[in-house]
């Protein structure tokens, strides 16, 4: 079975050029002639933006995103730095949307065969409904009110290079749904990666949780471990910051019995990114 494939597509990139830069940061560090402002060295250049120097800021990108779910796009205009136009779902006819599988499949589900026939039964039935509703006359933004989150839709949206970094930084989070995010982020820095320099380009991804020492969602963290939340435990914090780890995944995988192959498909995720090193510690 084929599963989803999100598409990535980078829109518009503007003022990356080192001449630009040059103008932006010597502007505002010394007190040169505006018209004698000459070109950065594009290593300098670099330097400057792998930084927390606001060079970043400067640089806006536009993006398409396609073949995601509703849900997925739930999360994304949380960004508040950022400027989103979506499809819109009042004035789609969903009336086919089951059987040319125009929704989204998690890949826990497509792995267990009785999960995968309830999901797709419920898609079906949630089809014939809408289609009833709408031959009732009922208007199409009124039986919309039905339609699954997992429904895929498309939208653009538009942000800045530091502002996206941050929102790299929230979301390539385990406990954040990194399943809808990680395809995301790999298509990003797929499309950046001929305009943008190596290092600027990897100052872009990293966890939340390196460098402090600590998981700033901790307590959502601690609800799962303990049973208030029925959500896998985060595999960076089991290794990193539980003492009795061996005793709480043996816990883990009686109560999930995919857990194993959870924790180790988002550690192969998160190592492509270069975030893990030997022992799985969070490289800072």
């Amino acid at each position: 079975m084929e599963l989803n494939k999100p598409v990535v597509k980078l829109i518009n990139i503007s003022c990356h050029t080192p001449e630009l830069f040059s103008k932006i940061w010597i502007s505002a560090k010394d007190n040169t002639p505006f018209d004698e402002i000459g070109s950065l060295d594009p290593d300098k250049l670099d330097s400057f933006m792998s930084t927390d120097i606001p060079t970043q800021e400067f640089i806006n990108t536009v993006w398409f995103i396609g073949g995601m779910p509703r849900a997925f796009w739930d999360q994304l205009d949380r960004c508040r730095l950022a400027s989103f136009w979506e499809q819109s779902g009042r004035v789609l006819d969903y009336s086919n949307f089951s059987e040319i599988r125009h929704y989204w499949t998690s890949e826990r589900i497509a792995a267990d065969p009785k999960a995968l026939k309830i999901y797709e039964d419920s898609m079906a039935s949630i089809q014939k409904a809408y289609a009833e509703l709408v031959n009732l006359g009922v208007p199409v933004e009124e039986a919309r009110g039905i339609i699954p989150l997992h429904i895929l839709t498309r939208g653009t949206f538009a942000i800045n290079l530091r502002a996206l970094k941050g929102l790299i930084r929230n979301r390539i989070c385990f406990v954040c749904q990194g399943s809808y995010w990680l395809p995301i982020i790999e298509g990003i820095l797929a499309e950046l990666k001929p305009l943008l320099p190596p290092r600027t380009l990897k100052s872009l991804v990293t966890l939340p949780c390196a460098g402090g020492g600590s998981c700033p969602i901790e307590g959502s963290v601690i609800q799962r471990i303990t049973g208030e939340d029925p959500n896998p435990i985060c595999p960076i914090y089991l290794e990193n910051f539980i003492e009795n780890k061996k005793e709480v995944e043996e816990k883990e995988i009686k109560r999930i019995p995919k857990y194993a192959e959870l924790k180790e498909r988002y550690f192969k995720l998160v190592r492509s990114f270069g975030l893990l090193k030997g022992g799985e510690g969070i490289e800072s």
